[in-house]
């Protein structure tokens, strides 16, 4: 691993850094018949020509790493370069059920390590947090974070020395996802209402959600916000990087058909990545003409991943993926039909009515039919003004006066 970079060791990003970046993650092999830069085409054992797919995932990967602050402090910095980033994932991938503390150990105080002295303890959480993000996109909260990021609520679950990376995004994923704060679901309780959840998204097109609710959409990069719901803002989270997941999903099946150990070790479940992927391209933006149109004006003012516009399933599920239960997005699928049922009011009428009655539609109906009272009086009285002023010049200019 290299010497020290500066104040912004992974300040720059270089196209092999990506590439070395793709085999660490997903197991990429070079190809002898191709280069990044000039992909094969139509070969599908060449995962090469996937590359470019993936821009937006790489876009997020140099705007986090340019960001990365080693502590200066005598120190050794825990990443000096892209390559120590690499060695950390490649390590996490390898004991994915190992806790925090051996994984730092190993990495920094090892008879085998590089680093003459260790890093400060900030640092080295500080790094493996990162390395742990660019695997499963998932926010990611080390021990010693910044308390002002924790008391913004900014932050999930903070990653404890004792607790291993599975189970941290375990913890972090079976937190987040009731979008109203309520108790933890994990799969076993989100099965128990997929008959619930599976009879109301019919209902859930981004369309409809947009014109009842007056629902906006909002891209992020966290995994963990998808489908999380603003009531205040009027906005749902949609994760980004469908290339991401869809590559995730890809390393698994190849790895399970090969009876290797799965990529998806220590990064997320093939559950939960279905899920969001389903949700987006079944639930929200089913393919037809009017959901597409919305999608791709999504992609085009909102820089969603123009991968989540391709249907192109077969090259990553595996067999009986195509039906997915709803296992782990339930609570926030429903939590989006309980707004379409009962919209939020946010316009300034709809808040008055709120204040005034919980029953919100029965007094509106109440004020349309008092003004539509009070027109037709106004109507009334204007007609009958007319009446008497056409009778009262009938009266001082009876027929045949003049003659």
């Amino acid at each position: 691993m290299g010497a020290t970079s500066g104040a912004f060791p992974l300040e720059k990003t270089t196209i092999e850094d990506l590439a070395s970046l793709c085999k660490v993650l997903w197991g990429w092999s070079d190809c002898a018949l191709c280069s990044v830069q000039n992909p094969c085409s139509g070969i599908s054992s060449c995962s090469w020509h996937r590359f470019k797919s993936l821009a937006p995932f790489f876009d997020h990967y140099r705007d986090m790493t340019k960001r990365y602050l080693p502590d200066f402090m005598g120190s050794p910095q825990a990443l000096r370069n892209h390559a120590d980033l690499r060695e950390i994932i490649g390590m996490i991938r390898s004991n994915p059920d190992t806790p925090l503390s051996d994984l730092t150990n190993q990495c920094f105080h090892g008879s085998g390590t590089a680093y003459p002295s260790p890093p400060a303890t900030t640092d080295q959480h500080r790094a493996f947090s990162l390395a742990l993000h660019m695997m499963s996109m998932v926010t990611v909260a080390a021990h010693y974070s910044d308390i002002d990021d924790l008391e913004a609520a900014l932050l999930p679950e903070v990653w404890s020395d004792n607790v291993s990376p599975t189970r941290y995004l375990d913890i972090v994923l079976q937190g987040q996802n009731s979008v109203n704060g309520g108790a933890s679901l994990g799969p076993a309780q989100g099965l128990a209402q997929s008959l619930e959840v599976n009879r109301v998204l019919k209902w859930l097109k981004a369309k409809r959600l947009s014109k009842i609710a007056k629902l906006g959409f909002e891209p992020t990069n966290n995994l963990n916000d998808h489908l999380k719901l603003d009531k205040k803002r009027g906005v749902v989270k949609l994760f980004r990087h469908a290339a991401f997941l869809k590559e995730q999903l890809l390393a698994s099946r190849l790895a399970q058909e090969k009876t290797a150990t799965s990529l998806f070790e220590g990064q997320m479940s093939r559950q939960y990545a279905l899920e969001v992927l389903h949700s987006i391209q079944d639930v929200l933006f089913p393919p037809d003409a009017k959901s597409q149109a919305f999608l791709r004006s999504l992609v085009s003012e909102q820089e969603m991943d123009p991968d989540c516009t391709l249907y192109n399933r077969s090259e990553y599920e595996l067999e009986g993926e195509d039906d997915v239960t709803y296992q782990w997005l339930g609570p926030r699928l429903m939590d989006l039909y309980e707004e379409l049922e009962n919209p939020t009011p946010r316009g300034l009428l709809d808040q008055w009515l709120e204040r005034k009655s919980r029953a919100r539609h029965v007094m509106l109906a109440t004020v349309i039919g008092v003004f539509v009272a009070v027109f037709l009086g106004i109507l009334s009285l204007i007609v009958g003004i007319i009446q008497t002023w056409i009778a009262w010049q009938q009266w001082k200019a009876p027929p045949g006066n003049g003659q």
